[in-house]
């Protein structure tokens, strides 16, 4: 937060939750609507998105194919509700993402 700050940019939303999957597992689900939306205030809307997520997936042995059909869930809902929104991933940054 303190690069932010410093380049003149505002925190708006901290979405992690401890224990959470990209995948429908029982958890509080990066995918959801709710979580994905809740990134943005009434005021403001993400410019960049940074996005950490899986781990816990990999840990709990989630299918492959199911993570990766959860993570593209994920990933074109942040681009439906922040379409603005440059989205980074932990291995690369961009709209591509």
């Amino acid at each position: 937060m303190q690069l932010t700050k410093l380049l003149g940019g505002e925190f708006l939303a901290n979405n992690a939750y401890a224990g959470s999957h990209v995948s429908y597992a029982g958890h509080y689900s990066a995918c959801l609507p709710r979580r994905i939306r809740s990134l943005a205030t009434e005021d403001a809307t993400p410019d960049i998105i940074l996005v950490y997520a899986g781990i816990n997936d990999v840990a709990h042995s989630i299918d492959l194919d199911k993570f990766q059909r959860d993570y593209r869930e994920m990933l074109d809902s942040l681009k439906k509700f922040h379409p603005d929104a440059q989205i980074c991933g932990y291995h690369r940054c961009g709209q591509g993402v």
